[in-house]
């Protein structure tokens, strides 16, 4: 019994310099974790300033002046005025043309411009076409032209005097033949659509070519051999192969076609409006309803608008991507 008595000391006074040396080893690395942190909050910091500045206090400031009537002229009072300018928007004839136009142009962008490019790209990963650099590059070549200079040529091109009518005139032998797309509400559009077609797929087939070479082609070589075909091969390798890379594309259609403005404004007469307003998309609408008269808190409307809208079907785009990633 003494000596367990004695040798009970021992051990607890042992221990005492254990949990010291424990506890000196986790204010350390506390320490350590936190010089860590502030050394990483020091390199970023300087570029959170930088953004916040030139992005984010203009866009939060474009949020609020779209509730207000402040135009930055002399005697304007900045004060909240509620939703006022967002229904003299939703009046205006003007912007629903524009609201239309604008989901024309996502249409062909989603729906046209991603797919050709796709479909482009495959063939030439697959060797179907000869010269495939060659024709790369050539469909890739309008990417290398101002969007100001192809709204002028396809604006002359599809004119009443311009060279489609001539080519039709010879093609049907029928010289009072005009185009006049740009003149009928229903067709106002249609030179627009054949512009963004001409101008992007070749983007687009750039971006998938070079996904499509760095796949493993180890399943679709088993595929051929089981017998599959180039259109089961496309539709159930390469496609869920590369969803990710078709949703990244996406949101770059989207929000392009959104903020688009030179080739629109070049293409369509009367500086994008067009006849009668045909050709309007927000952007151009933008620019002749609220710059052109300087209503600056109008214009601001509008751009929350266009925001709002990109974000949602960019938002809806992704929702669809993770459903299908889900079912599959």
């Amino acid at each position: 019994p003494s000596n367990r008595v004695a040798a009970s000391p021992a051990i607890r006074l042992s221990a005492v310099p254990c949990r010291g040396r424990e506890g000196s080893h986790a204010m350390s690395a506390y320490s350590s974790r936190w010089r860590e942190a502030g050394f990483y909050f020091a390199m970023v910091a300087p570029a959170v300033v930088l953004f916040l500045s030139v992005v984010g206090y203009p866009v939060v400031f474009s949020v609020v002046l779209g509730f207000t009537e402040y135009n930055f002229r002399p005697g304007d009072v900045f004060r909240i005025e509620g939703l006022q300018q967002y229904r003299r928007m939703l009046d205006d004839p003007r912007f629903w043309i524009g609201f239309r136009n604008s989901f024309i142009v996502v249409g062909v962008s989603v729906f046209g411009q991603i797919p050709l490019g796709f479909a482009l790209a495959y063939l030439l990963f697959r060797g179907t076409v000869r010269g495939g650099n060659f024709f790369q590059a050539m469909v890739f070549l309008p990417q290398a032209i101002s969007l100001v200079v192809v709204g002028l040529l396809f604006r002359n091109f599809f004119g009443v005097r311009g060279a489609a009518t001539e080519l039709v005139r010879i093609v049907t032998a029928d010289p009072g033949f005009t185009f006049r797309w740009f003149r009928y509400e229903h067709t106002a559009m249609i030179p627009i659509a054949i512009a963004l077609l001409w101008i992007y797929t070749g983007f687009y087939l750039i971006v998938f070519r070079a996904n499509l070479q760095s796949m493993d082609t180890s399943m679709l070589e088993a595929a051929q051999i089981d017998g599959a075909n180039e259109i089961q091969m496309f539709g159930r390798i390469v496609v869920p192969a590369l969803a990710g890379v078709i949703l990244i594309n996406t949101v770059l259609a989207i929000s392009g076609s959104f903020k688009g403005f030179d080739l629109f404004f070049a293409l369509a007469p009367n500086e994008g409006q067009g006849i009668a307003n045909f050709n309007l998309v927000l952007p151009t609408y933008m620019y002749h309803a609220a710059f052109q008269p300087r209503h600056y808190a109008f214009g601001s409307a509008i751009s929350n608008v266009i925001m709002a809208l990109s974000i949602s079907i960019i938002g809806i785009a992704k929702l669809i991507y993770n459903w299908v990633a889900t079912e599959e």
